[in-house]
């Protein structure tokens, strides 16, 4: 009979360390999985605004300027690979964070506006210095869109008031 509960015993403490070990697996798999997912995920929210954000930049600089034939021919590369990028983003985030993307299409449309169209300046309403702002605005809410979805602490106030602040002082007076 003690030979029969040493047996069972030690089945029942196989079968034990089995699902156990089972378990574990497909708790670490389950991890892996959502850390890989959350590293792609964060390649492609930076991917995103950095590249709004160099492309924003393109043509706050270029504002007013002599377009040569590939001078365009970049921006709307760039603005093809923005729109690819935005589309990615709408694919893998979550809702607050691709309701963030709107305003930032909307704030590079009116800045190629006021970027190739110096015509159109009299009939858009939005100067460079309010289109900085709302880009700021349209920027910083997106990051928090973002790192909320990555479960990342958000940026300090601080942080957001020196960026809005340095945009400001940035700001060269365009002819209207």
């Amino acid at each position: 009979m003690d030979t029969w509960i040493g047996l069972a015993g030690a089945l029942a403490g196989t079968a034990l360390g089995w699902i156990l070990s089972f378990l574990s697996q497909r708790a670490q798999r389950r991890f892996e999985d959502s850390s890989r997912w959350l590293s792609d995920k964060r390649k492609i929210y930076a991917d995103f605004i950095i590249g709004s954000d160099h492309l924003y930049e393109l043509l706050r600089l270029e504002a007013g300027g002599k377009w040569t034939p590939k001078a365009l021919d970049g921006v709307i590369e760039r603005r093809l690979v923005q729109h690819a990028n935005a589309r990615e983003v709408a694919l893998v985030g979550s809702p607050e964070v691709v309701a963030a993307i709107a305003p930032i299409q909307v704030n590079l449309d009116a800045a190629t506006d006021l970027t190739l169209a110096p015509p159109l300046r009299n009939i858009i309403d939005q100067t460079w210095k309010d289109l900085d702002l709302a880009w700021a605005k349209a920027s910083n809410d997106f990051d928090r869109a973002a790192r909320a979805d990555l479960h990342i602490a958000p940026a300090s106030t601080g942080y957001l008031v020196l960026l809005t602040s340095t945009l400001r002082k940035r700001i060269v007076p365009r002819p209207d």
